[in-house]
């Protein structure tokens, strides 16, 4: 049986709330431009056509995970390549720029510096990494820095962006009304999503909406999410004001699936009388959810009630790497969740499972067994008729942005970028320049070369390199 099929959730909570503040306010000439969307699109064309057949050639685990990372690697990719054109693509002189996640790509911002625009970086995760951000362009001799500002936090409807770009200064943004969000249904983006479906093979999108931002957990040793601002996008708002804003945005978006944005996504009596009212509308509701909540029968019970997809961050089955990266549960604990699954809920839930690959891990012959360990839970869903998705990622850490704290210097160390034994994602980076699709400047600012050591003080080689083909391909959403 084949995995779900995919899709991707086009219309965010931030796009839409930009849309709707930026339209309402007279006193700015507003232009919606989607050059960087364009820009990743035509990246994937150009990856697809110039770099995946020389993938092809190394090895068949790197061109199926290389494919996993493709949508990733074609927006960076399209932020060096197309950095240039991003000046000439605009009509005005000041641009609101969104930065992806606290990790800046620094090409877009330094050319429309050096153009001459003023450039406004914003997103929540901005205020987290805004020193760095502009001691790094000073090192790359960025021009006009003085028409640079960044700001932090959460834009609503009542922000007041005309206010911001006049007193042209860095700003933290601490008020806010969340119950706007919920007046928010037109995305900018919307005239481009017959294309972006087309171009990633999406059969089908949702609308994405959050109740609540920030993780509970903020324990992961290497998620950069934990430090996310915490808010409640539905205090003070009434369920009848969700429930019609969510209807109103899939009749406009041509969709009946909403994704839940929520990490960890926790039941409240709120939450489900929307669902409920959803469900009688006919629309498929998908949420994040985690092995400790998984493991609350009730909770599953919940799940069977209104859930159509999950998404569960499992990474490994080695009880070693569990326990390195801090997720708080064992390989144990993530047989007990998924029985509870099997046993109470209607196999039409469609399970995806988020596997890191490349994590810290004793021995090369655990990293056998570790996938060998994932693909019978795996084999055991398929089996009892429940549609699965893998979701495998490489490890990726930004030293410069993240510190110091995430590399041990013993399981996990900083690599020479040519060393023959690199681990995480670093490898497809790499592959750019090694194929002369791109220089090494590509990928430098956005992650830093590893390599694992096992528990004897011997190199372990990428999991890409030690597991078979078979098995890997096995693990993928085509078996």
């Amino acid at each position: 049986m084949k995995g779900p099929s995919h899709y991707v959730d086009v219309s965010a909570p931030g796009t839409r709330v930009l849309t709707e503040n930026l339209s309402r306010d007279d006193r700015l000439d507003t232009t919606f431009n989607m050059a960087t969307i364009v820009n990743e699109i035509k990246s994937r064309l150009y990856l697809k056509r110039e770099f995946e057949p020389k993938v092809d050639q190394v090895r068949t685990n790197l061109s199926k995970v290389y494919n996993m990372c493709l949508k990733s690697a074609a927006a960076v990719y399209s932020s060096y390549k197309y950095a240039d054109s991003i000046p000439d693509s605009v009509k005005c002189d000041t641009i609101l720029y969104s930065a992806n996640n606290g990790v800046f790509d620094f090409p877009p911002i330094i050319s429309m510096l050096n153009a001459g625009l003023r450039v406004v970086v914003g997103g929540p995760t901005a205020a987290l990494y805004k020193d760095k951000l502009r001691k790094r362009l000073e090192e790359y001799g960025c021009k006009n820095l003085h028409n640079l500002i960044i700001v932090s936090g959460f834009v609503d409807l009542k922000t007041d962006i005309y206010n911001i770009i006049s007193d042209w200064k860095d700003v933290s943004i601490v008020d806010n009304d969340f119950s706007t969000f919920w007046e928010c249904e037109r995305d900018f983006v919307y005239p481009l999503i017959p294309i972006i479906r087309k171009i990633r093979n999406s059969t089908e999108f949702s609308i994405a909406v959050l109740f609540e931002n920030g993780c509970w957990w903020k324990k992961c040793r290497f998620c950069n999410y934990r430090n996310l601002p915490v808010a409640s996008f539905i205090e003070n708002v009434s369920v009848e004001k969700v429930i019609q804003n969510i209807l109103n945005t899939c009749k406009l978006h041509n969709t009946k699936r909403v994704f839940i944005g929520n990490d960890y996504f926790v039941f409240e009596p709120f939450s489900e009388k929307v669902f409920k009212v959803l469900k009688e509308h006919g629309i498929r509701i998908e949420i994040y959810t985690g092995v400790q909540l998984l493991k609350n029968i009730q909770y599953v019970k919940k799940i069977n009630k209104y859930i159509s997809r999950i998404y569960v961050g499992v990474e490994s089955l080695d009880a070693f790497s569990l326990k390195y990266i801090n997720k708080g549960f064992t390989p144990e604990d993530v047989l007990k969740a998924f029985d509870n699954i099997i046993n109470i809920c209607d196999p039409k839930l469609e399970v995806h499972l988020f596997l890191m690959i490349d994590l810290p891990i004793q021995s090369r012959s655990d990293v056998v067994v570790n996938y060998e360990k994932i693909y019978s839970l795996k084999q055991k869903l398929l089996n009892n008729n429940f549609q699965v998705g893998m979701l495998p990622k490489l490890l990726e850490i930004n030293r410069d942005l993240l510190g110091d704290d995430f590399i041990d210097n013993n399981f996990l160390r900083v690599a020479d970028h040519d060393s023959q034994f690199l681990s995480g994602r670093y490898i497809i980076w790499k592959m750019f320049e090694d194929f002369g699709i791109a220089e090494r400047s590509i990928y430098r600012d956005r992650t830093t070369p590893l390599e694992r050591y096992g528990i004897d003080g011997r190199i372990i080689p990428s999991d890409l390199f030690l597991i078979s083909d078979e098995l890997f391909g096995a693990l993928s959403d085509e078996n």
